[in-house]
């Protein structure tokens, strides 16, 4: 914290603004954070069987998600209370969880692709095969 001059009074109500100030920040970070993943459900939710999900969405998402877990733990401990270290855990371990769970869908998204492009060959040379007999 910076040292101030000045009388007692003023010293005091500096600081009770300083740590007020970090306090509204740190929930206003939470609250942005969880507004960031209800944004991203609602998506999926109105998305699910109308647009189709890239490689890009994914990956980006698993980055978001990925940087979200570590947001709550980017400051020391000392400095923040019992309240937002719960908060901060809660929130770090929904992220991460939602992480692991965009990482298995890219993997799936991929073995899905690949398996439809050798069935799309399979289904090709089959055409070729029928048609020159």
């Amino acid at each position: 914290m910076p040292t101030y001059e000045g009388n007692k009074d003023e010293i005091e109500a500096l600081e009770k603004s300083f740590i007020n100030n970090y306090y509204v920040s740190k929930v206003l970070s939470y609250i942005s954070n969880s507004l960031v993943i209800i944004a991203f459900v609602v998506y999926l939710t109105f998305a699910r069987h109308r647009i189709k999900v890239g490689y890009a969405f994914l990956i980006i998402w698993t980055i978001v998600f990925i940087l979200l877990a570590f947001v709550p733990h980017a400051t020391e401990f000392s400095h923040s209370s019992t309240l937002l270290i719960i908060l901060g855990t809660f929130i770090s371990i929904f992220s991460a969880l939602v992480a692991i769970h965009l990482v298995y869908s890219t993997i799936r998204l991929h073995i899905k692709r690949k398996i439809q492009y050798y069935e799309q060959i399979k289904i090709h040379k089959q055409k070729q095969k029928n048609g020159k007999s």
